[in-house]
């Protein structure tokens, strides 16, 4: 089990608040336990109660899956709960999922580390590519430099009295 920790702002969107609501989620689906906490910035200390209605939707938002160590609690300039996984709640949830037909698919180690390596392999492939459209446009460049007609002595004094 690991703590893991994501970070919200009195000023988060809803959307944004669904995202890492979701994340949260997950991890607690997976057994870890979570810390969300709300950081207050400059001047949005000076009203505390936003920051404590975003985090008692989390609350709300999680409850059903999770169970709360300690009412939020304000240190500093940053608000924070603990979370931890309710095994009976979780399994309700699971079941509950399984007979709606959704399935919530939490991915595996091995699924994680395969991805990791279509990732790099990609990014190999695109540096591979990059490279060789710089080659490409480096023997262009030659190329183009080796064609032009190089000036005489001659030449550059002709066209210093033209102008």
């Amino acid at each position: 089990m690991h703590i893991k920790e994501i970070r919200f702002n009195p000023n988060t969107d809803t959307h944004d608040i669904e995202f890492k609501t979701k994340h949260l989620r997950q991890f607690l689906m997976e057994g870890h336990k979570v810390k969300a906490y709300v950081m207050f910035k400059g001047r949005m200390i000076t009203h505390p109660e936003i920051g404590h209605k975003l985090m008692s939707e989390i609350v709300e938002k999680l409850n059903d899956i999770s169970k709360l160590e300690a009412p939020p609690k304000m240190e500093g300039k940053t608000l924070f709960a603990f979370f931890l996984p309710d095994k009976h709640k979780v399994q309700v949830y699971k079941d509950t999922l399984a007979k709606a037909g959704k399935t919530e698919e939490i991915p595996s180690k091995e699924d994680k580390t395969e991805k990791e390596k279509e990732k790099r392999c990609l990014n190999e492939i695109e540096q591979g590519i990059q490279e060789e459209i710089q080659g490409d446009r480096f023997r262009k460049d030659q190329k183009r430099k080796s064609l032009q007609k190089p000036y005489s002595y001659q030449e550059v004094c002709k066209k210093e009295k033209d102008i």
